[in-house]
Parts: structure tokens; sequence; C-alpha cells
């Protein structure tokens, strides 16, 4: 069973950052679904092709690249 947030019952998903836009960006998910407005402002300073962990439409943390 996946853990969801008691608050939005949304799951955190790791995306990758397509293009940036301000404060938000354009991110993929591993479906290969485009999501366009995810706010960063927690996790700058980001670049695309970074990976971060999105939650609510918001990036919580970046992610390591698998090794």
């Amino acid at each position: 069973m996946t853990e969801r947030c008691i608050t939005c019952g949304d799951v955190a998903v790791p995306m990758r950052i397509v293009e940036l836009r301000g404060a938000s960006a354009v991110c993929v998910d591993e479906d290969a679904v485009l999501h366009d407005d995810v706010a960063v402002e927690l996790v700058e300073p980001v670049a695309a092709g970074q990976r971060v962990l999105v939650h609510a439409g918001v990036a919580i943390a970046r992610v390591a690249e698998p090794a």
C-alpha cells in the first residue's frame, strides 16, 4: 500500500525538470506525463534535467540520480 498524505491524500512522485518558468517548472514523471506548473521555490537553485520529488504540485526535495 502506498503511503498518502493525511492532509491532501496525494503522494510524492519523482519527476525530472524539463523547463524552468520563473518560480515554477515543467516536469515529466516516470510515465512520461507532463506536469506544467510545479513550484520549485523550496528546492532552488535547480536546473533543467534535475530530478525532484513532487508532492501536491510542489517540489519538496532534490532526488539523486540512480547509481
